[in-house]
């Protein structure tokens, strides 16, 4: 997703456009202040992952589990269900972002 997020910041770039509008860093900053807490289901491989704004806000959920009970871990599914929360949070951060911009730009 951030490969993605450059190469849009690229073409608004080459474009020359100057609007106000939400930054890449602004989101950056806000995905890096994220705090993720973890949850595995007892006597299941399932795990979910909650991304957490310092305010305490839920930005994000992702989850993780696999088929074979015999191919869990830990670690795996941990990873696996904070990358899903964290791309979650950053995808919902740029709506709310970009929500916010354009309500101030309305004057509301």
């Amino acid at each position: 997703m951030i490969d993605s997020d450059a190469v849009v910041e690229a073409m608004i770039q080459d474009k020359g456009l100057t609007a106000p509008r939400v930054l890449p860093k602004t989101i950056d900053a806000m995905v890096a202040s994220l705090r993720f807490e973890l949850h595995t289901y007892p006597g299941t491989t399932a795990t979910v992952a909650l991304a957490i704004l310092p305010s305490g806000f839920v930005v994000g959920q992702g989850q993780s589990a696999c088929a074979s009970p015999e191919n869990y871990n830990k670690e795996v599914g941990d990873k696996i269900a904070v990358d899903n929360a964290r791309n979650e949070a950053r995808q919902k951060l740029w709506e709310f972002e970009g929500y916010c911009l354009a309500k101030s730009l309305q004057g509301a």
